[in-house]
Parts: C-alpha cells; sequence; structure tokens
C-alpha cells in the first residue's frame, strides 16, 4: 500500500509541475474535413493537449517528421496521402511516436486493407 501511495504522489507531483511548467503534451493531427478536423483540434485544446493541425498526409509527414510530438491523430482517406500512407512512411523513416487511425470505414472494410508493417490494427 505505501508504494502505491509513494507512486501516486510521485505522479501526482510530476503532473503539477507539467501544469506549473505549462508543459502540454503535442499532437499533431491530420485529416482534410476542416468542419472534423477544427471540432477535434478545439476538443483537444481544451482537455490540455498543444496541437497542430494539417490538412492531408502529405503536410502531416512533412510536419511530423521535423517537429517532436506525442502523438498523430490521423484521418484514413485523404488526398495527397492516405493516413496509411503517412503512417508507413513514418515508421520507415523510424518514428515511434503512438499513432491513432481514425476512420468513418466500415470495420468490415478495415482487414482487408494493406496495413503498414508494424502497425495493429
Amino acid at each position: 500500500m505505501t508504494a502505491m501511495v509513494e507512486t501516486a504522489v510521485t505522479t501526482r507531483k510530476a503532473f503539477s509541475e507539467q501544469r506549473t511548467h505549462k508543459i502540454r503534451p503535442r499532437v499533431l493531427l491530420v485529416d482534410d474535413d476542416f468542419l472534423i478536423a477544427d471540432t477535434a483540434m478545439n476538443d483537444l485544446v481544451d482537455a490540455g493537449f498543444d496541437v497542430v493541425l494539417r490538412y492531408n498526409g502529405k503536410e502531416g509527414l512533412a510536419t511530423a517528421l521535423a517537429e517532436p510530438f506525442d502523438l498523430v491523430i490521423t484521418d484514413l482517406m485523404m488526398p495527397v496521402m492516405s493516413g496509411l500512407e503517412m503512417i508507413a512512411a513514418l515508421r520507415h523513416a523510424g518514428a515511434t511516436m503512438p499513432i491513432v487511425l481514425a476512420t468513418a470505414v466500415s470495420p468490415a472494410s478495415l482487414p482487408s486493407m494493406a496495413w503498414p508493417r508494424n502497425c495493429k490494427a
């Protein structure tokens, strides 16, 4: 029990220090639908994240390779470069941040898609 309390205190202290120094987790949000992207961005900002928004996979890839991010959230189907193509390029370049792939595509259609190596559906 003492170890759990110490862990909780340490975690809370670290969180408080982050809030004091205004360190906010950085999220790259990539979506070609302006309404969805802006709504998601506002929700993430309200939740305490620092959000960078890009509107296609090519812009998202360039940004993700140029700047550090704690998380990438990307749409699947976009013009110029799809979310899957962007993920594959990021992983090929050695990027290790977590990536969330969001889509309106039916779940039944997803297993038939070509997933980049080391991705989990």
